[in-house]
C-alpha cells in the first residue's frame, strides 16, 4: 500500500478560519450551483439571482432561498470552489460559512 500525504490540520483549520471572514456575492455564488442543479432548483436560483439584481433581495435572504432550493451541502461545496481555504471538513456546523453578500 502506497504511503498518504500527511494533511496539515492546524494549518488547514488557520486557512478556514480566514476563509470564514471573507466575503462571497450571490452573483458568484449562483453560477457555481447551476452547474450540477436539477431543473427545479435551477428555476429557483435563476429566479433569486434575477430578485438579487433588482434589489428586491439581499445577500442573506437569497442565500436562504438557494439553500433550501439546493441543500446546504451544496452552497459549502460551491464555498470551497470560491473561497480559496475553506474546508466544510473544519466547517461542521450550519452557521459556519463564508459571508454572504
Amino acid at each position: 500500500m502506497p504511503p498518504f500525504k500527511m494533511r496539515d490540520m492546524p494549518e488547514e483549520r488557520k486557512q478556514n478560519f480566514i476563509a470564514l471572514k471573507q466575503e462571497v456575492k450571490i452573483s458568484e455564488l449562483i453560477p457555481v450551483l447551476m452547474k450540477e442543479a436539477p431543473e427545479t432548483a435551477a428555476t429557483t436560483l435563476s429566479r433569486t439571482l434575477d430578485l438579487y439584481e433588482k434589489g428586491q433581495l439581499r445577500g442573506p435572504a437569497a442565500f436562504i432561498m438557494i439553500k433550501n432550493a439546493v441543500g446546504l451541502s451544496n452552497c459549502k461545496a460551491a464555498f470551497e470552489e470560491l473561497v480559496p481555504g475553506y474546508k466544510h471538513d473544519h466547517s461542521a456546523f450550519t452557521y459556519e460559512h463564508p459571508i454572504v453578500v
